[in-house]
C-alpha cells in the first residue's frame, strides 16, 4: 500500500509503499539535507482519501467499527472517544473548543475565500475584515479572562 509521511524537520513529504503491519518501520526524509527518521505511526500525512473506518457504515443493522489512531499529544494509540475522553481526565487536560463568536468571522473568511479570486480586492478587503474582527473578539476575551483570574483585594 501506498503512504505519505511528512517529515518533522523540514515538512517533506515522502510517499513510500509498506504492508500494513510495518507501522514502525523507520523511514528516512527523501530530502538529501534532512533526512529525518519517519515512521507511518508518527508521521502519516491524512487526506480526505484516508477512511479510518471499516465495514457496513450505511445503517441498516450493519456495524461500523473505528480502526483507531495515534494521538502523539497523548503518546498512545486512541481506540475511541471514551477512550480519548478518559486519558485526558486521567492526564488532567481538557478538550480544545473554538469560540463560536471567533467562528462565525472564520466561517465567514472561508466562505469568502472560497467564492471569490484571488485578484478580486473587494473580497479581499472584506476577507481582511472579518480576520481583524476575529482577533479583536480573541483579544477582548482574552483580557476578560486575565481580569477574571486576577486577585480581588
Amino acid at each position: 500500500m501506498f503512504f505519505d509521511l511528512i517529515c518533522p524537520d523540514c515538512g517533506c513529504i515522502t510517499e513510500v509503499v509498506q504492508s500494513a503491519d510495518e507501522l514502525d518501520e523507520v523511514v528516512g526524509c527523501q530530502n538529501p539535507d534532512c533526512q529525518a527518521p519517519m515512521t507511518r505511526r508518527r508521521n502519516r500525512l491524512w487526506s480526505g482519501n484516508n477512511i479510518a473506518m471499516h465495514g457496513n457504515c450505511t445503517g441498516g443493522g450493519g456495524s461500523c467499527q473505528w480502526a483507531g489512531y495515534y494521538d502523539p499529544v497523548l503518546g498512545t494509540e486512541i481506540n475511541g472517544k471514551e477512550h480519548r475522553r478518559d486519558l485526558m481526565k486521567a492526564k488532567n487536560l481538557e478538550e480544545y473548543y473554538t469560540d463560536p463568536d471567533v467562528d462565525k468571522h472564520t466561517d465567514e473568511l472561508k466562505y469568502i475565500r472560497s467564492h471569490s479570486h484571488l485578484g478580486d480586492a473587494e473580497a479581499n478587503a472584506e476577507a481582511d475584515k472579518c480576520v481583524k474582527a476575529a482577533a479583536n473578539v480573541q483579544r477582548k476575551k482574552n483580557i476578560d479572562a486575565v481580569f477574571d483570574r486576577a486577585p480581588v483585594d
